[in-house]
């Protein structure tokens, strides 16, 4: 199913003509997108998909475990202040070694974003820790005048609308990048709850351009407190 939308959007930003995948050929492909049909044998080392037509898309957090598996290399090699950005992942470690005491990561404006601009629409402050965003404007394609992105909503078979971005901030980037697509998909409410669950926070931004964010991010946010980097 994924693959149906990623080919949808390789011809209509390509050579054309644009087109959506149909409803029949969507709901043929959502067939084969069982998760319990993929089956891990941790002993063995493999994964043995059960049908025909299957494949994995490890896209919603290959990244973020990668960036994990960066950081913590560094580290060891004797990483104490830093900060790398993935992205759309980004983790800091440590207070930056030029007198503030946080890292400052900008959260992209995904209006702006959507005419070429690279505006924030925040700038959170922090010392450890990852910060994720998936948003719809760097991966979209345009038919008959609607824009169409690559996170797909399994209720629907059709991309996720409620938002043009979700930012998650976690100590673990895989976890975060694992959760910033279900975030980008479910309601308010019920995305906060799975985020709170793991001691998370979160910020979701709408199509209007307005901010709706957990007490934990607001904490450390310019725009709903304004935080600075030399905020305790």
């Amino acid at each position: 199913m994924i693959s149906l939308w990623h080919d949808a959007r390789e011809q209509s930003n390509g050579a054309g003509p644009a087109y959506i995948p149909s409803t029949d050929d969507l709901t043929k492909a959502n067939e084969h997108t069982n998760i319990n049909d993929v089956i891990v044998d941790e002993a063995g080392s493999t994964v043995f998909l059960k049908h025909k037509g299957m494949s994995l898309d490890v896209g919603a957090i290959a990244k973020g475990f990668a960036t994990n598996l960066t950081i913590e290399d560094a580290k060891k090699a004797g990483l104490i202040s830093g900060i790398l950005n993935a992205g759309g992942n980004v983790v800091v470690v440590g207070q930056p070694m030029d007198g503030r005491r946080r890292w400052g990561i900008g959260i992209a404006d995904p209006a702006a974003a959507f005419t070429g601009d690279s505006d924030t629409i925040d700038i959170i402050y922090q010392n450890s820790g990852s910060v994720i965003t998936s948003g719809s404007y760097e991966r979209y394609f345009t038919y008959n005048g609607k824009n169409y992105n690559h996170i797909i909503d399994p209720s629907t078979l059709q991309p996720a609308d409620r938002y043009t971005s979700v930012t998650v901030l976690l100590p673990d980037s895989g976890l975060a990048d694992m959760l910033t697509t279900p975030l980008f998909i479910l309601p308010m409410d019920q995305g906060e709850a799975i985020v709170k669950q793991y001691g998370g926070a979160c910020m979701w931004v709408t199509p209007d351009d307005k901010m709706y964010a957990t007490d934990g991010y607001k904490k450390i946010s310019k725009t709903f407190s304004n935080y600075s980097a030399m905020d305790p």
